[in-house]
């Protein structure tokens, strides 16, 4: 590793000079498992308290479906037997093959 220094010297006039230095390139981080796990606690639980946050928030929704008085809907039981349909509508009914 080089190291640049810079000093004055007796005479008064300043002097760089370049060193190689043995040191170790690696520096050493004592505390980084345990900032490693707080930092993951405090992620992990932040997480937690929003898909709780959210969980809530959806239970407090009204139902999708929109509410249907009773009184308009034809309730009755299932029989067997032609079903006969009436549709109004704009246009021209025209049979889709024609006979003949």
């Amino acid at each position: 590793m080089w190291i640049a220094r810079a000093d004055q010297g007796t005479n008064g006039w300043k002097t760089a000079s370049l060193t190689l230095s043995n040191a170790n390139m690696d520096v050493q981080r004592i505390d980084h498992k345990q900032r490693k796990w707080l930092r993951q606690i405090v992620i992990g639980s932040l997480a937690s308290l929003a898909v709780l946050g959210l969980l809530y928030w959806v239970s407090t929704l009204d139902p999708a479906a929109p509410k249907v008085e009773q009184a308009s809907l034809w309730i009755d039981t299932v029989k067997r037997g032609q079903m006969l349909l009436e549709v109004r509508g704009p246009g021209t009914l025209v049979p889709e093959k024609s006979v003949g």
